[in-house]
């Protein structure tokens, strides 16, 4: 008796001829089933069993084969509308495949010749061709990649500061500037001393229209990392530019620094920096000129406040930078701290910790942060001093690349003062990293702004090392405050406005009542 199977394979099985030839189970399509029953005496096979078998097929006779064939082409043929649905037959199956073969035969050697034949229809340009236009190579984007061969080291020089600002630069327009044009204009120019390739990449800069995206000779490199890193070689005073009398000037001289022992005083005017007058420079380019090796000496010819002339020598030596100094004032009765930060650096956050510690053991009823001149210096130390203060998940900064991606900066923990009345006192020279702090504690509520607008520095800059110890600055993101402001060119409004000294208390900008 069969066992019980699917409908499907019974009716295969009833169709095989006695002799039970395993037909390949792709070939019993249900237009050539026949209606017959199968034989008792004859029991189904197993599933397996209409696998193409070699050994079972070569036990048969050649006759029977031939024979059975026959009448299964007699069959298809008397059964039209089966046919027409059918699969096709063994021979037709075999003239379908050699036609199909003899198709792709044909194309095979086509195919052959035009893939050695299209490659040689354009041959890349050899080294030599490539060197007048400044190119090693060319690449897929167009841009210079790799150092090129034949560039003498002025040049190279030149090629590796546009090779960084290329890959960093915020601005993907490049102020509307044909980039690659002043690079190559660059690189034409003659080279015969360092000074010339100095201006000749400052010139390549220029009408980028960016102040912070500029080159930095050794000197200045040195220097920078020194104030990032929290020391620097030099004599130890923070300058500014007297608003009254456009005159450079003292506006804070470290506490035992070489300045100090050669009897330089806050409000002192400076004349002369190593036989260079300082009219019309810049506050960063007198600070190069007083800052370098550690044991080496600068001539400074200065003015104090009663007219006095000095004319001193002073050595340099690398000084720790006190970037964070911690003290207490009485201010309406009340016991105050006040933390005033010069700049910002990898350590400031910690330092600024260990001096809220002291200050909290001493009993104050308010405090006071003092950011008076601070120009900023590292970003990630005006963001961790602000986690400080600020209670668990609250917006820093959001910090913007040239990728288009924002990078959002919150607390994760509880800071370390959150309700103690806050005051931050700013002026116009206040900027970038102190332009960070100021805003994420005035616009999530946590203090009050006093004194006058800042300064406007709302870009971030990284600095690269090229050539032999010089660098480039490259503003590389934008940032916006807590509340999405862009300050970058607007500064910061102020809450209580006031107007105080540079060599002014912190505490003395307060107006009576504040506290």
């Amino acid at each position: 008796m069969a066992t019980a199977m699917p409908l499907g394979f019974q009716q295969c099985l009833a169709s095989l001829p006695n002799r039970q030839r395993p037909y390949p189970a792709r070939y019993l399509l249900p237009s050539s089933i026949h209606s017959s029953s199968a034989s008792s005496s004859n029991p189904p096979r197993r599933l397996s069993s209409f696998l193409p078998s070699p050994l079972y097929a070569a036990r048969r006779p050649s006759h029977e084969l031939k024979a059975e064939q026959s009448q299964r082409q007699l069959s298809s043929r008397q059964s039209s509308s089966s046919f027409s649905s059918s699969t096709p037959s063994r021979h037709d199956r075999k003239k379908l495949n050699s036609k199909s073969k003899t198709t792709s035969i044909k194309w095979r050697p086509l195919l052959a010749w035009l893939l050695v034949f299209i490659p040689t229809l354009w041959i890349p340009p050899m080294p030599e061709q490539l060197a007048p236009l400044g190119l090693q190579r060319l690449g897929s984007t167009g841009t210079v990649s790799q150092a090129v061969a034949g560039l003498t080291d002025e040049q190279q020089l030149v090629a590796d500061v546009w090779k960084r600002v290329d890959k960093l630069y915020l601005d993907r327009t490049f102020n509307g500037q044909d980039w690659f044009a002043l690079r190559q204009t660059a690189l034409k120019k003659p080279y015969k001393t360092t000074a010339q390739v100095y201006d000749g990449i400052k010139a390549m800069l220029e009408p980028l229209g960016d102040p912070y995206t500029r080159f930095l000779p050794p000197s200045q490199y040195d220097s920078l990392f020194g104030l990032a890193t929290g020391s620097v070689a030099g004599i130890g005073v923070s300058l500014l530019i007297d608003p009254a009398t456009q005159e450079l000037t003292v506006a804070e001289v470290e506490k035992g620094s070489p300045a100090e022992a050669g009897g330089l005083r806050a409000g002192d005017k400076l004349l002369n920096v190593d036989g260079q007058a300082t009219t019309g420079l810049l506050v960063d380019d007198c600070a190069n000129l007083l800052r370098g090796p550690a044991g080496t000496k600068v001539g400074v010819v200065a003015k104090s406040k009663t007219g006095e002339a000095k004319d001193l020598i002073i050595t340099r030596q690398l000084i720790k930078i006190q970037s964070v100094e911690a003290s207490t004032a009485t201010k309406g009765g009340k016991k105050v701290g006040v933390i005033r930060i010069r700049s910002f650096s990898q350590t400031t956050a910690d330092t600024v910790a260990a001096e809220l510690d002291k200050l909290e053991r001493e009993g104050i009823s308010a405090l006071v942060i003092d950011l008076r001149g601070n120009p900023g210096g590292f970003l990630g130390g005006g963001i961790d001093t602000a986690r400080l203060f600020l209670p668990s998940y609250e917006k820093i900064v959001s910090v913007v690349g040239k990728t288009g991606i924002v990078e959002e900066y919150q607390t994760t923990d509880e800071g370390r003062d959150t309700t103690k009345p806050l005051f931050v006192v700013v002026d116009k020279r206040t900027a970038s990293a102190s332009e960070v702090l100021s805003a994420a504690l005035k616009e999530n509520g946590r203090a009050k702004l006093v004194g006058e607008k800042t300064f406007g520095k709302g870009v971030v800059q990284t600095i690269e090392q090229v050539g032999q110890g010089a660098g480039v600055s490259v503003t590389i993101a934008a940032y916006s405050t807590p509340l999405g402001n862009n300050i970058n060119k607007k500064g910061i409004e102020v809450d209580i406005p006031s107007v105080c000294e540079a060599t002014d208390t912190a505490v003395s900008c307060l107006p009576e009542g504040a506290i």
